[in-house]
């Protein structure tokens, strides 16, 4: 990006934001607001649910899944990243828009807080992200397409951009056997920071998942594959014992390559996300908490409504 002449302790905090949201540093890649723990469920899977998505919420891994959508939906979330640092994010969910293709409109801003320069005079920067979603039938394959814009600003720098992502969801054995893979932020910059141009965050992700027939848990397993040249692979677990309680668990096995500390007791721990989910009536809520090591812990906030429900209660 532009040079921006910051102190030192802003310069760390950027990379923090970086480093939670699972991009290495040494890549230069603009637009990460994509690849952040947008929605709740994700980042309880700790990103291993391209297979898992039979969840017309989790638009941003695999757009596929709001082919299972029966209803008027409507999303909201809200994740403490680090220090001042936050993500929050609305979608809606409508299950038939032409032909039977559902659709969904969600935003997401990133605020990346306040930060000195080394004249001490402070500025703001953000990121904006709006996509639009629409899923399909082909070929007897559920496909999925989000098509995202996005817009960043930092001081007196800004950029946009546009990019794609195309993804499929299949299934076998009834159901309890799952694949998942897509193209993600497939896309290109409309203007760069202070004339430097920087490749986006475009990776192929592939996934499957298995659902238990004598245990209400599914198991997820994912591998992405970045055109930076790295990877991100991670495990998901999903447990109902009950009608209104969900259980999740991940860990992220790549999370080590990032070198994140120094505390062996505290990283071993770094990668491992744990979420609960409560649905009830036309009303669900989600709560997700990530383990970064020495870094401050993360934590998404989500509440889901079903808005048929609540119209035809009126």
């Amino acid at each position: 990006m532009g040079c921006i002449k910051v102190n030192i302790s802003t310069q760390m905090k950027k990379i923090f934001i970086v480093l939670l949201i699972s991009i290495n540093m040494i890549f230069a890649e603009v637009f990460l607001i994509s690849e952040a723990n947008i929605d709740a469920r994700s980042s309880a899977l700790s990103s291993s649910d391209i297979a898992m998505n039979k969840n017309s919420f989790s638009v941003y891994s695999n757009p596929a899944g709001l082919l299972y959508a029966d209803n008027m939906l409507m999303y909201l979330s809200y994740s403490n990243l680090f220090a001042d640092v936050s993500l929050t994010n609305a979608s809606f969910i409508y299950p038939e828009l032409y032909k039977s293709v559902p659709v969904a409109f969600s935003i997401a801003y990133l605020n990346n807080g306040t930060f000195t320069r080394a004249d001490n005079t402070t500025y703001h920067s953000f990121d904006l992200m709006m996509t639009a979603s629409a899923a399909k039938i082909i070929e007897g394959i559920a496909t999925g397409l989000n098509v995202k814009y996005f817009y960043s600003s930092i001081e007196n720098y800004s950029s946009s951009g546009m990019a794609i992502d195309l993804s499929v969801l299949y299934e076998f054995l009834d159901g309890k056997i799952n694949v998942g893979a897509g193209i993600y932020n497939l896309g290109f910059q409309f203007d760069a920071y202070n004339e430097t141009t920087e490749d986006l965050p475009t990776s192929v992700k592939f996934g499957i998942a298995n659902k238990l027939s004598k245990l209400p848990l599914e198991v997820g397993l994912e591998i992405d594959y970045y055109f930076a040249d790295y990877y991100n692979y991670g495990i998901g677990l999903e447990f109902q014992p009950k009608e209104h309680l969900l259980i999740r668990a991940g860990y992220d096995f790549s999370f080590a390559d990032k070198e994140i500390g120094t505390n062996e007791k505290i990283e071993k721990f770094a990668g491992t996300s744990l979420g609960i989910s409560i649905p009830f009536s036309a009303y669900h809520f989600d709560f997700t908490y990530l383990i970064n090591g020495e870094l401050d812990a993360e934590f998404n906030l989500a509440a889901g409504i079903d808005l048929n429900k609540i119209l035809n209660k009126k």
